[in-house]
């Protein structure tokens, strides 16, 4: 089989059909886990709201503010998180993109 640039991967490797099959496996998970870190911070978000109101009369609660800070601390994971993902989903677009399964 003749190597052209539609079916070589980064390093000059064919790539088999299992190969394609797994890298496309890695892809859908990558965005469902991408997909989930947005759910949660939609929650995140929406409970970080919730408390901020509660803020000014809870000032003095330090189990509160402690709480408020750690979901504040929850929402900067998943958001390095989602990065993390997307750089990942980078990566693999290229690698699909080099072994002939989507044509950017």
């Amino acid at each position: 089989m003749k190597k052209t640039k539609s079916n070589e991967s980064s390093s000059g490797d064919a790539w088999t059909e299992a190969e394609k099959a797994e890298l496309s496996q890695y892809y859908t998970y990558c965005l469902d886990q991408h997909n989930q870190c947005i759910e949660n911070l939609e929650v995140l978000h929406q409970q970080e709201q919730e408390m901020k109101l509660l803020l000014p009369q809870k000032e003095g609660d330090k189990e509160f503010v402690e709480q408020y800070d750690e979901l504040r601390g929850k929402a900067t994971k998943e958001v390095a998180l989602m990065g993390d993902y997307f750089d990942l989903l980078s990566f693999i677009e290229g690698e699909m993109d080099a072994c002939g399964l989507i044509d950017f």
